[in-house]
């Protein structure tokens, strides 16, 4: 049960997101780079899984991506962790699981499919942020939504030879993807700076990713073993500063828009990276169904920059 200081602070946060002009060009285009880092991060996490197995990897990734924002804010990190709220515990927890499963999908799938089925999680927003958040959308976001599921459907497949039990692994991944995004975008419009809410953050993900090495001793102690090669070390680092880019585009678009399901078809242009990667470093060039399927996604995410207006202004903030 919340305490009224929570409900207090609670309401006090959605007044002072409502106070903001939204810009949605530019969460549109932060939102996009947001997806090329995501790409990136799914290559090198592939690479890593590959290498060094699930569990280690994850924990190398989280600690790298703590170390990065503490280089980057100093001292004034260590005061983010008097902030940790129910909103960072769940988003932790959705982050943990959707990337545990993303990650053990990477281990015996495809770079390409393994993201698409991540990115199912903008399809599971509209309706979580209508249950959960009260948040409605109109025929623009709902036919959006429906090219953007059309060309996910065509890229994976679903009656072909591509579903296959470890594929509901990988779906798992997609709905607490969209659980770890409504947390984020209620967290990152409100908070002072994007950068501060990612140290609590990723601290938190760094010790839950700690539990479960003792179970997987041997494992652990080989992908410890294998951080005296500069190429393991190099694909750690790699991968936790495109995690710390991911995640700090992913904030400044979710701070400028009121409903985080509009950022989906643009949180899908990853798949476009993830296609090309496939292509460049596994040789596995794109079906014609996965071709149209992208087609349909940037579609979809024409359908949304449609409807925007064409000026939008930040008013004036401290920490804008």
């Amino acid at each position: 049960m919340e305490s009224p200081s929570d409900t207090r602070r609670v309401t006090e946060q959605i007044a002072a997101g409502a106070s903001r002009t939204l810009n949605r060009p530019y969460a549109f285009a932060m939102a996009s780079v947001s997806a090329l880092f995501l790409g990136l991060v799914g290559l090198l996490g592939q690479l890593a899984t590959r290498e060094l197995s699930v569990f280690p990897a994850l924990f190398l990734r989280y600690l790298v991506s703590t170390l990065v924002v503490l280089i980057v804010l100093r001292g004034a990190a260590f005061q983010t962790l008097q902030k940790a709220s129910r909103l960072d515990y769940l988003r932790v927890g959705s982050v943990l699981i959707s990337q545990f499963c993303l990650f053990y999908y990477f281990a015996h799938g495809s770079l390409l499919i393994g993201m698409l089925l991540y990115n199912t999680g903008p399809l599971f927003s509209p309706l979580l942020a209508r249950w959960l958040l009260g948040i409605t959308f109109g025929l623009r976001t709902v036919t959006s939504i429906l090219l953007g599921f059309a060309g996910v459907a065509l890229v994976l497949n679903p009656f072909g030879e591509r579903m296959n039990a470890i594929v509901l692994v990988a779906l798992t991944s997609g709905f607490f993807n969209s659980c770890s995004q409504l947390a984020f975008h209620q967290m990152s419009r409100n908070e002072g700076g994007p950068l501060k809410s990612l140290f609590p953050f990723y601290v938190l993900l760094t010790v839950c990713s700690i539990a479960p090495l003792p179970f997987v001793s041997g494992q652990t102690i080989l992908a410890f073993e294998r951080l005296g090669q500069w190429e393991m070390v190099a694909l750690i680092i790699g991968m936790g500063v495109c995690g710390v880019l991911t995640q700090f585009a992913k904030s400044l678009a979710y701070r400028n828009v009121r409903n985080p399901a509009n950022l989906g078809p643009f949180l899908y242009l990853s798949l476009v990276v993830a296609a090309f990667f496939d292509w460049i470093f596994y040789g596995q060039a794109p079906t014609p169904e996965t071709l149209l399927g992208g087609m349909l996604i940037l579609a979809s995410a024409v359908t949304i920059l449609l409807g925007t207006p064409k000026r939008h202004a930040i008013s004036h903030h401290p920490d804008s």
